[in-house]
Order: structure tokens, then C-alpha cells, then sequence
């Protein structure tokens, strides 16, 4: 492959995942769009789905019981779907910086900018959603501003875990490789 082959790749590449972040800032953008109603639907729905597997026992229990079981679920549910949004764009924009750190910077002293700038980047974003909620008839919430903090470190941790993991079977095995290849 030519150098210019191999450039073309690394911004194709770059230019993936910068677009996956934006996708799912316009995805996090939409819900917060919606009407408490609409986005009161949306997750009741989903709570429906959960319910039989997290309280198995629903049928079986009385009407205030399945009234609390089904509050207490849609608030998981909608606590649990701000954490995973945020965790999803803090696992995007740390694999958009580890990438852009390792091809474009050579990993020459941005690494701690892939460990600072992501979650920055997501706090500063979840407080604009909540800001933008605002606009849509619903409240905003420092506490939820706190779950998507939280699940964009999530998100940052497992993709850096992911990274190390992957650097430290490519060591082995090129260590394998050497020992296996080195006369005696």
C-alpha cells in the first residue's frame, strides 16, 4: 500500500468515527427534543419489555405493587438509557482521539489529552442537553447531568480498557514471534 493509500485509510477512518460521534450527539439531541409525554412513551415502552425479566413476580402481585414495580422500573429505565447515551459517546470520542493521537500525533505527548478531553467533552455536552430540554417542556436536572458524566467516563474507561488490552496481546505475540524466530 502507498503512502498516499495509507493516508486516504487513516481519514477515512478518522473521518468514521468523527461522524459516529456526531451521530450520537443528533441521537442524544432528538430525545431531548421530545415532550416529557413523548419521551415518557417512548421509555414506558421499553419498561413494558423489562418488566417481566426484572420482576418475573409482576402478575402475581397486587395493583399498588405493579404500580410501584412499573414506577420504579420506568425510573431505571430512564436513568439507565441517559448513562448508556453518554456512555456510547464517551467510548466514540476517546476511540476518535486515541486514533487521531496514534495516526495524526504519533503519540507524541496528546495521550493525556485522550483521558482529559473526552469526558470534558461529554460533561459540557450533557449540560447543554439538559439546557436544551428546557426548550422542550421538560425540566433540567443536575442529577442527570451527573449519570451522563458518569457514563461517559464509563464509556472512556472501557474503550481506553479496550486499547491496553489490544497493546498488550500485539507485545505478546510479537514477543512470541521473536522468541520463535531468534536462532539458538
Amino acid at each position: 500500500m502507498s503512502h498516499k493509500q495509507h493516508v486516504r485509510l487513516y481519514v477515512t477512518i478518522a473521518c468514521i468515527l468523527a461522524l459516529l460521534v456526531i451521530l450520537n450527539m443528533t441521537v442524544i439531541f432528538r430525545f431531548s427534543a421530545e415532550s416529557k409525554e413523548e419521551s415518557g412513551s417512548r421509555s414506558a415502552g421499553i419498561t413494558a419489555l423489562l418488566l417481566p425479566i426484572l420482576h418475573p413476580e409482576y402478575d402475581t402481585l397486587s395493583e399498588a405493587d405493579q404500580r410501584a414495580a412499573m414506577e420504579q422500573t420506568h425510573h431505571l429505565v430512564r436513568k439507565l438509557a441517559h448513562f448508556l447515551e453518554y456512555a456510547l459517546l464517551g467510548f466514540l470520542s476517546t476511540a476518535l482521539l486515541l486514533y487521531l493521537n496514534h495516526r495524526v500525533f504519533r503519540g507524541r505527548g496528546w495521550l493525556w489529552a485522550t483521558w482529559v478531553a473526552p469526558p470534558l467533552f461529554c460533561l459540557v455536552y450533557a449540560i447543554s442537553d439538559e439546557i436544551h430540554q428546557i426548550f422542550s417542556g421538560r425540566g433540567p436536572a443536575v442529577k442527570d447531568v451527573l449519570i451522563d458524566f458518569a457514563g461517559a467516563i464509563a464509556g472512556c474507561l472501557l474503550m481506553h480498557a479496550i486499547v491496553g488490552v489490544a497493546k498488550l496481546v500485539i507485545r505478546r505475540r510479537k514477543g512470541t514471534a521473536c522468541r520463535t524466530h531468534a536462532t539458538p
